[in-house]
């Protein structure tokens, strides 16, 4: 039986890095990967191109995360693409985000690979971890799945990833919480977060609509109820909401939940009123969809349209439908339906609760001798890097803080 100081199981973003630091440290590292190749999420990250960090840090870039601070700060971003730098990735920077100059997250991924095998790390990919022991000698006996082979290895680190984007090579949410159990360790369920939110209301003759908007849900969390929002542009798809603006409110969403939607979010409805009220006898002449086309898309403006009725010979009724519409326009609700789907989903929400870790080591409180990072600890950000910057981070620091 090869015997390891480090046994990291996960190749993605966390786990290479903690690689590359554990063993420029001396340590005899192996890394264990499911998949057949190494980094193979990182490949879809950014949409092809790997946006590793974000220049812009908010209070609200991660989701109710102080812990986060530990690792991430303002100058996080200079410090990434300094450590990429050194590993042979030059920058570019487009709207704060950094991306490689080739605009390509193959570029980060042989980066990685290459510093990880020039500084001696070992890989056992295309297997399974099936079983963790610990040794009598306080080591931890791993198991893998398909050849039956074991390893020991002195400290170990999960990152394992999480359940989103199967397809891109995400781990299955029992095969993470196997892990997690083999140590006794308490989590939080994952669920799907940066992801379309599936709703019943949304026909498909909106697919593929694009419109700038605000939706906002009531929220209850932390001992109270409050509104949750965001703006930006909304897209929709056959019997989803989809967008930026979605991807980050669905860290929130519950199935059954009501999110409202303000089409025309720049103007109140008095002053969409008053418009309406000065220029009737100009918007007299055109027909309803053409009226609601003046504010929104031409599609969603057929489809509010259809909704109105009144006496065409009437004026007054006619500016009641027109009002009665622009107010369903600015406060259309629909509802969500099963949000359980890992699928289409960038991120995940759960894993294990941070406060069981010593973030400033990533080691487990209860088990020092075993880090977790990345997904699989509950920390979530927002799109536009901030997971890739808090996997990165969490991963070097792992690896310069496991045990010699």
């Amino acid at each position: 039986m090869n015997e390891y100081d480090l046994c990291i199981i996960g190749a993605g973003a966390s786990g290479l890095t903690a690689a590359i630091e554990a063993s420029k440290r001396g340590l005899s590292t192996i890394i264990i990967e499911k998949n057949k190749k190494i980094g193979r999420k990182l490949y879809a990250t950014g949409n092809g191109r790997c946006n590793i960090a974000n220049a812009v840090l908010r209070a609200d870039s991660f989701f109710f995360n102080s812990y986060v601070n530990e690792l991430i700060d303002e100058n996080t971003s200079d410090y990434l693409r300094e450590y990429f730098l050194k590993l042979g990735v030059p920058f570019s920077e487009k709207d704060g985000l950094f991306y490689p100059s080739s605009f390509q997250a193959s570029t980060v991924v042989w980066a990685l690979r290459d510093a990880a095998v020039s500084t001696g790390v070992s890989f056992a990919t295309n297997n399974m971890v099936s079983k963790i022991e610990k040794g009598s000698d306080g080591s931890h006996v791993v198991s893998f799945d398909d050849d039956g082979e074991s390893i020991k290895a002195r400290n170990l680190i999960l990152a394992m990833g999480s359940p989103a984007s199967k397809s891109a090579g995400g781990t299955d949410a029992d095969d993470i919480y196997r892990l997690f159990k083999a140590f006794g360790i308490s989590y939080n369920e994952f669920r799907p977060v940066l992801t379309p939110i599936p709703c019943s209301d949304i026909p498909e003759e909106l697919n593929g609509v694009r419109a700038y908007a605000r939706a906002e849900i009531s929220y209850e969390g932390q001992d109270k109820e409050r509104v949750i929002s965001e703006t930006g542009e909304l897209q929709f798809l056959t019997g989803f909401l989809s967008g930026i603006m979605i991807f980050n409110l669905s860290y929130y969403v519950r199935n059954d939940m009501k999110i409202n939607i303000d089409l025309i979010p720049d103007r109140t409805y008095e002053e969409i009123m008053d418009y309406i009220v000065a220029e009737y006898s100009v918007l007299n002449g055109r027909t309803d969809t053409a009226i609601l086309n003046g504010f929104v898309n031409d599609k969603l403006a057929a489809f509010f349209a259809e909704s109105m009725e009144y006496d065409s010979n009437d004026i007054n009724e006619r500016k009641n439908a027109l009002g009665k519409v622009f107010k369903e326009i600015k406060n259309w609700t629909v509802t969500v339906r099963s949000s359980d789907d890992f699928s289409k989903a960038q991120s995940s929400a759960g894993g294990i609760d941070p406060e069981l870790i010593d973030l400033k080591t990533m080691r487990l409180n209860a088990e020092p001798s075993v880090a977790v990072t990345g997904e699989c600890v509950d920390i979530t950000g927002k799109c536009g890097g901030y997971n890739l910057m808090w996997a990165f981070m969490s991963g070097i620091t792992a690896g310069r803080n496991i045990d010699l």
